[in-house]
């Protein structure tokens, strides 16, 4: 498997091995993936994140469940790597843009990661700071919080991607 710099960042991030995990997959998501305008409406109950009152996100999703949601939605979006592929939604919980990433192995979802997108945190490298990545894991913890969730979450502020987010592990 390959690894290695992409382009266009200022750090590096790696794929294969095991050491996509050492750094934020949303900021992986946003440079590889393809972008959906279409927003979708999340609630999050019991620990289950359902999206449009249609699919329900959790340990138990397969990938042939959310290809069927996504193909009755024509919103179809693939990374691949096989046996890994990552699919990205754009979401509103709660007033809150919400970027919201499902990673699979083969069929089985591995693991949920999300952030708040908005253009108060920055919108390019340029307009970067880290008293705004700051704010935004601050306004996430909040975030997570009202969401009452019950499983473990790994919510962290990376210095070398610059990039906060919310992640949940299903493996």
């Amino acid at each position: 498997m390959a690894y290695g710099k992409f382009p266009a960042t200022p750090n590096a991030y790696y794929v294969g091995s095991g050491r996509e995990t050492s750094y934020p997959l949303v900021r992986y998501a946003k440079l590889f993936s393809l972008n959906i305008d279409i927003q979708m409406n999340l609630e999050i109950i019991e620990n289950t994140f359902t999206i449009d009152k249609k699919l329900n996100i959790n340990r138990a999703l397969s990938k042939r469940e959310f290809l069927k949601f996504i193909s009755e939605n024509k919103r179809e979006i693939q990374i691949k790597n096989p046996p890994y592929i990552t699919y990205k939604l754009n979401c509103i919980y709660e007033n809150n843009q919400i970027l919201l990433l499902l990673f699979f192995k083969s069929d089985k979802l591995t693991g949920l990661n999300f952030t708040i997108e908005s253009e108060i945190y920055g919108k390019s490298w340029d307009d970067f700071s880290k008293e705004k990545e700051i704010k935004r894991k601050r306004d996430l913890e909040k975030l997570v919080k009202a969401m009452k969730l019950t499983v473990p979450i790994d919510l962290d502020y990376d210095e070398k991607s610059g990039y906060s987010s919310a992640t949940i592990r299903f493996t």
